[in-house]
């Protein structure tokens, strides 16, 4: 059975504002919807890199040693991740189609579904069914769709 954390009859009710319409907002309230904001807010530029050539200092002076004596390492910058608008990769990480790979992409007015399967029994049901999938495919989304199955891990698009 499923009891209410609170209500009339628990003793627990939400406290109410001062015309006894709205529960009130209390602090732990306010701190996650603080939180929520800034984790939608846009992220702050990151400083510039600190050059050696932009220091008066020299490089030879104790401010740009490490405290054991050597010189302290650069830091090394942030990759950014490639980010591609042609194309997006899946993998199936569970289930009866664990480790299947799904590269989807938009070429000449199409979607592309390669799919790559690890065992020989799965690629054997991808290979009888990719003509249906893509028909299917086709008629829900309403959009040309090509299904490719490849028997070899999928290559990005």
């Amino acid at each position: 059975m499923i009891t209410p954390s609170y209500g009339p009859t628990s003793g627990h009710a939400p406290a109410t504002d001062r015309d006894g319409r709205r529960p009130r907002r209390d602090a732990d309230a306010d701190r996650d919807a603080e939180r929520f904001r800034q984790l939608l807010a846009p992220p702050a530029p990151l400083p510039e890199p600190h050059r050696a050539a932009d220091d008066a200092t020299p490089p030879d002076t104790p401010g740009h040693r490490a405290p054991g004596g050597g010189i302290l390492p650069a830091l090394p910058r942030p990759t950014p991740l490639p980010l591609s608008a042609e194309g997006l990769q899946l993998r199936a990480a569970s289930g009866p189609l664990a480790g299947l790979m799904v590269t989807a992409g938009w070429h000449g007015g199409r979607l592309i579904l390669r799919l790559s399967a690890p065992s020989g029994a799965l690629r054997d049901r991808l290979a009888q069914t990719g003509d249906t999938l893509g028909a299917t495919l086709s008629d829900l989304l309403g959009i040309p769709v090509t299904v490719e199955t490849a028997y070899e891990p999928c290559r990005p698009l």
